[in-house]
């Protein structure tokens, strides 16, 4: 049993804990927001603000959620309200026993276009600090009977900071307000803050100029006057109350006891003499614990913004870390990229090369049966067909050799475009494992190895291919090589005197160029002179027109 009331108590703890920092970060929140909104009212000397700026919204939104933080709701299974409808109920129970805060719910009650419980609530916070009575509402909630009702006891509401708090709405009463109250406004105001213009960054806004306007300072020095007279009409208001509530106790008490002697009326005036002496002392006592909860706040404050700069550090170094981390996953998939699509064009090249071989394999064996039949006929002809047959047997030989080599070859393509292909595979898997756990240093080591390998492999193949071109190039043209050793050399034309092309007629231009064959010495265009053979008089593959190409095809098949 023992494991199982741990496991019990393990979550309530948490529950705690977790209930105390959202108290906690709501209250050093909502400090924040007032005394952004308190100096920038007072630097700025716009006392006087119409309509709602971005500092009075976000003041509002976080008393609301004061005013929500630890609301009990209803919690009856058959309860039909919603939760603002059940708020707006217990604001109207709690504010009922003061009766300038209580005709101002009824006020709002009373407007039939605010059709929302939320809006009731958001239009009697507007009103309050239109008011300047904001600080008056909060301590009613705090101390009225009621709020155990509305209330859970870890609430900011029901709780002793919240006394701070309300002692720092004083400074609203310094500002003169004019809010908007209609239901759309009210109905789609935000529901959080943005705190990056509350949170400091060490860096000081420089002192006021001292060049201020005499028209500026008489404004400000009106404005503190106002604002001192409305706080004192305030007080006398308050003791003017009182004294009428003491009079007509006094006059309660001489209708009952009129045989009341003087001296007793003196000990009743020095009995009202010792209360007022004992409630200046504890004015007192509540403006030292309002400085020590001050100082105390300013120390948090302190605190507060330390942290504040330790998390902008770790989220400035957070970011430079993925940044890095996506300039290395680009980087990665960049080259993976350019690896596929190197494979895919060695794979066509590969397939293209196939072909092209197929097609000179058939074409040399149509070839070597037409020589054979050739030399059929000729082997009674002498002593000479019989040293040409020999020769052609050799070059039969090498011809079936030059095939054994190039099914060998062949064979050795398929099984590169196997490895191509797992190594495709291997691709496709290594790209899914990197969208899943973002390939580390190994991964990307391993792969430029294998990368490496591939490039290794693709230069052999390179060469194999350029081997087999060549030596399908030597074999393809050994007998055109002996007729085109008794040819004579043929002087080219001049290509000044050539416009147009011999055969197309085409016009020569910048794009149209001139092309000499080289077998006949004539200017081509290169539509018609594409072929490509090699020359006896030529070391390498040279170009020739098309009819010197049909030429030479012809001598081939004859021979």
């Amino acid at each position: 049993m023992l494991p199982a009331v741990g496991g019990l108590i393990q979550p309530a703890r948490g529950m705690r804990i977790h209930r105390e920092n959202e108290k906690s970060n709501l209250l050093v929140v909502c400090r924040l927001v007032l005394r952004a909104f308190i100096e920038d009212a007072m630097g700025s000397g716009r006392r006087m603000i119409e309509g709602e700026t971005q500092l009075i919204a976000d003041l509002l939104v976080v008393l609301e959620k004061v005013l929500c933080h630890g609301f009990k709701g209803g919690k009856s299974i058959l309860s039909m309200r919603s939760t603002d409808e059940e708020m707006w109920r217990a604001l109207k129970r709690m504010t009922s026993e003061r009766k300038d805060i209580n005709d101002t719910v009824s006020c709002v009650d009373c407007q039939e276009q605010l059709v929302t419980p939320i809006s009731r609530i958001r239009c009697l916070l507007r009103l309050v600090m239109m008011q300047k009575k904001m600080m008056d509402l909060f301590h009613l909630l705090h101390n009225s009977p009621h709020i155990k009702d509305g209330y859970e006891s870890w609430s900011l509401l029901r709780s002793e900071e919240v006394e701070q708090l309300i002692g720092s709405l004083l400074g609203l009463s310094v500002v003169d307000c004019s809010l908007i109250i209609e239901f759309d406004h009210l109905q789609e105001q935000p529901s959080s803050v943005d705190l990056g213009m509350y949170i400091k960054t060490g860096k000081d806004d420089g002192e006021a100029k001292e060049d201020e306007g005499e028209e500026k300072r008489q404004r400000r020095l009106l404005m503190e006057q106002n604002s001192y007279l409305e706080e004192r009409n305030r007080q006398l208001q308050s003791n003017l109350e009182n004294m009428k509530a003491k009079i007509m106790e006094r006059e309660k008490r001489t209708d009952t006891g009129n045989g009341m002697s003087m001296r007793s009326l003196e000990r009743s005036l020095e009995v009202d003499v010792m209360d007022r002496e004992i409630m200046d002392e504890r004015e007192r006592e509540a403006k030292y614990r309002e400085l020590k909860k001050e100082e105390e706040w300013e120390n948090e404050r302190s605190l507060l913004h330390a942290k504040i700069a330790q998390k902008e550090d770790e989220i400035t170094y957070l970011k430079q870390k993925i940044e890095d981390m996506k300039i290395l996953n680009k980087d990665l998939y960049d080259k993976l990229r350019g690896t596929e699509e190197g494979a895919r064009r060695r794979e066509r090249e590969l397939v293209a090369t196939n072909q092209h071989i197929a097609e000179e394999r058939d074409d040399l064996l149509d070839r070597f049966e037409i020589a054979e039949l050739q030399l059929k006929d000729s082997m009674n002809k002498g002593d000479e067909a019989n040293i040409l047959n020999e020769q052609f047997e050799d070059k039969c030989e090498q011809y079936t050799k030059t095939i054994g080599m190039l099914e060998k070859k062949q064979k050795e393509l398929k099984e590169t475009r196997d490895s191509m292909e797992e190594l495709k595979r291997w691709k496709d898997c290594a790209t899914e494992e990197l969208e899943k756990i973002r390939p580390f240093k190994e991964e990307n080591v391993k792969l430029k190895g294998e990368l490496e390998e591939t490039r290794g492999r693709m230069e052999e193949l390179e060469k194999t291919l350029e081997e087999i071109g060549g030596r399908l190039s030597e074999s393809q043209l050994a007998v055109l090589d002996l007729k085109e050793e008794l040819l004579p050399s043929v002087p080219w034309e001049d290509d000044g005197s050539v416009k147009d092309c011999r055969v197309c007629r085409a016009h020569f231009t910048l794009t149209n160029r001139k092309h000499h064959c080289r077998r006949c010495g004539l200017i081509f265009c290169s539509g018609c002179s594409s072929g490509r053979v090699r020359l006896a008089s030529h070391p390498h593959s040279v170009r020739v027109c098309d009819g010197c190409m049909e030429h030479l095809k012809e001598s081939l098949n004859k021979h």
